[in-house]
């Protein structure tokens, strides 16, 4: 039993002080008798005792005693706890739906543990009470819905399936509070591995909160990080970046192989010891380009984070359409950056091609809503600028320098024959002007970027100078701030992934285990949530086909000693069984008040009552 206030318990000290006050009110009942010979031989051997016997046999003061008992214990606010599976009330379960619960404990996982468990507190469900599942993943993802349909929620339970994300466990039981309804009560129960320190932003204190732990401390090493970047020294390549942990309580020797298109790249092994991260850099010799696996072979608890995978290439590519009469000093500044292709379209249609970028020159460009934009003497539909007329030889008074589409760009002494004399509206930023006329404009909102220049660079001697082709590179570096980068295409599990649909108006994501995601393109591209899974992916968007690498790395995971300890664990050895708080001080309270009935209408009926001595 639990008390919600104990001082309420003080007053129990009332009752010694009952016992006091009714023996000061015992009398002697006056006898009429001829002699004292014989009642002086029976006093002396009962002197002693006859107030305790009239004491234990006072049926008054027995009921006095209980019922102020009562009222201590009934003012203290007592709450006793009712075992799981025979309580009545709605339950939200709470079931860790991440990474780690797929660590072994013995024969089964965790997970396999906790999802016995929550069916066995569906299955307890009694009349009246329902039953909510909120799934623990990186985000929180109701399961079921509040039902007292007991088949429905074990089937849905034994259909559900750990994923390969790490999560955030405060968030969903945050979310779980956020679904109990305080007017018919009810309790929330997690089932975890308990392999975090605590829940942020959770109140453990509260009593409808319970957690129930099942895993055991175990040995796992796993790689939490890989990468590859551009080596420091000159001409020297790339380097591959790896990160491994041992979460264990021993020091661990693990052999690392790095595996590309199938072949050995790196074979090494690895000394770690107890809660040792270690970070190794290798020059890397394998190809620079495809698919890259790497493995540690720990035969740990946790098999997931013994892979890392990664899609390596050494630049991205960037497509461009141009689109002009006479966009020749263009195409060759833009086929000069390496990884651009371009592709040459002489007037605007309506159903152009699917391309990261699309230039327009000296033409009228249809209305831009999304995508990446170049436009040389053109003024764009649908954007807050007009053009007021020509300006004739106008010269360049400033421009910005601190603006990283001019970044080592001068715009000094630039002959122009004539520009547009454009009026922007509000969202433009003005980077170049001549006088009171805009030269060089930019538009980054929502989903559309776009430089605008007012003149024609056939109309000027700006190709003939060394800024021209960096401003196109400055330019395909904003649309596309990772262009110049190594890439290693991988995102953590669990994260949305944004894919380039080319044009295409459908996709297909196919996972590492061969499931198939088909997904409607509506723009430039869409945005993949279903990344549960760790491996390769593969797109095929209109016949032309990518991947992309989805890893665990995450140090929290790899983790999996389980650290958080509930207010109410259990003693070591004992299984944590969730319990329903139940407030008892009602019950307490009208036994009290039937108590002083009683005693009341027994001292109405007691023999004499009326009667003096």
């Amino acid at each position: 039993m639990i008390f919600s206030s104990p001082w309420w318990l003080l007053f129990l000290l009332l009752l010694p002080i009952v016992v006091v006050l009714h023996a000061l009110t015992l009398r002697w009942r006056s006898v009429t008798t001829s002699s004292l010979v014989f009642w002086n031989e029976v006093l002396k051997e009962r002197r002693a005792n006859l107030r305790i016997r009239r004491l234990l046999t006072n049926l008054l003061l027995i009921l006095q005693l209980i019922a102020i008992a009562l009222i201590g214990v009934a003012l203290g606010g007592p709450t006793v706890i009712r075992p799981a599976t025979s309580g009545s009330q709605d339950v939200i379960l709470v079931l860790d739906a991440t990474a780690g619960m797929q660590a072994k404990e013995g024969a089964r996982t965790r997970w396999d543990i906790a999802l016995e468990r929550g069916v066995a507190l569906a299955s307890g469900l009694r009349g009246g009470a329902r039953m909510a599942v909120v799934l623990a993943e990186k985000r929180p993802r109701l399961l079921a819905s509040f039902t007292d349909d007991k088949s429905a929620l074990r089937r849905l339970l034994r259909s559900a399936r750990p994923t390969d994300e790490p999560g955030d466990v405060a968030a969903s039981v945050l979310y779980a509070i956020s679904l109990r309804d305080p007017r018919r009560g009810g309790r929330v129960v997690l089932e975890t591995d308990g392999a975090f320190d605590e829940l942020h932003g959770v109140d453990m204190s509260l009593p409808w909160i319970t957690v129930d732990v099942v895993g055991t401390p175990q040995d796992n090493v796993g790689i939490t990080h890989m990468s590859f970047r551009q080596a420091s020294t000159a001409g020297a390549g790339y380097e591959l970046f790896l990160a491994v942990m041992n979460a264990g309580r021993t020091a661990a020797t693990v052999p690392l192989t790095v595996r590309a298109d199938g072949k050995d790249i790196v074979s090494r092994t690895l000394s770690l010891g107890p809660g040792q991260r270690s970070t190794v850099t290798i020059p890397w010799t394998g190809p620079a380009a495809g698919r890259v696996v790497a493995s540690v072979a720990a035969h740990d608890a946790l098999p997931l984070d013994d892979l890392a995978y990664a899609r390596f290439a050494p630049a991205r590519r960037v497509s461009v359409l141009v689109v002009g009469q006479r966009p020749a000093f263009i195409q060759q500044a833009l086929a000069s950056l390496p990884g651009v292709t371009v592709k040459m379209q002489e007037v605007p249609s309506a159903d152009e091609p699917h391309m990261d970028v699309v230039v327009y020159d000296d033409v009228q460009p249809p209305p831009l809503l999304q995508g990446n934009f170049i436009l040389f003497n053109s003024v764009p539909s649908g954007l807050p600028v007009r053009a007021r007329g020509l300006l004739r030889v106008p010269a360049v008074t400033g421009w910005n320098r601190s603006d990283p589409l001019l970044d080592s760009v001068s715009l000094a002494d630039v002959t122009i024959g004539q520009a547009l004399d454009l009026y922007p509206g509000p969202g433009f930023s003005i980077l170049a002007n001549s006088g009171t006329s805009p030269l060089v404009l930019r538009w980054d909102h929502s989903d559309l970027k776009a430089l605008v220049v007012a003149f024609d660079p056939s109309s000027s001697d700006f190709p003939l100078r060394p800024g021209f082709p960096i401003l196109l590179a400055n330019a395909i570096s904003w649309f596309f701030p990772d262009w110049l980068q190594t890439q290693v295409d991988q995102t953590q599990a669990g994260d949305p992934r944004v894919i380039a649909t080319r044009g295409a108006p459908n996709l297909t994501v196919v996972k590492p285990d061969g499931r198939k995601v088909d997904m409607t393109a509506d723009g430039p591209s869409v945005t993949f949530f279903d990344t549960d899974e760790v491996g390769f992916y593969t797109v095929d968007a209109g016949g032309e086909t990518s991947e992309f690498a989805v890893n665990l790395a995450s140090e929290s995971e790899t983790n999996t000693t389980p650290r958080f300890t509930s207010p109410n664990a259990p003693e070591e050895g004992q299984q944590q069984r969730p319990g329903v708080p139940v407030p008892v001080w009602f019950v307490v309270g009208i036994a009290a008040l039937a108590l002083l009935v009683l005693e009341w209408i027994a001292w109405l009926w007691q023999p004499g009552r009326t009667r003096t001595a």
